[in-house]
């Protein structure tokens, strides 16, 4: 799960679309507008998680494609 303003976290599940879509609902609801969900296809997601140390730097590696939840 990856934040703005503080460290990514990973969560693990055998549940993982019903997670997201859970996710995906709630912020709709509560937002008004739909929640970015990025694809990422690399096997390695160093290069996208943001780190303590990243969120002092004032640092964040988001990815750059998108696509929303319907």
């Amino acid at each position: 799960m990856h934040f703005r303003d503080r460290a990514d976290e990973e969560w693990n599940s055998t549940q993982k679309d019903n997670v997201i879509q859970a996710i995906a609902d709630y912020f709709r609801a509560s937002e008004g507008r739909n929640c970015a969900i990025f694809g990422i296809s690399s096997k390695n997601l160093d290069e996208y998680i943001t780190t303590e140390k990243d969120i002092l730097k004032k640092y964040c590696k988001m990815p750059t494609t998108d696509f929303l939840i319907d």
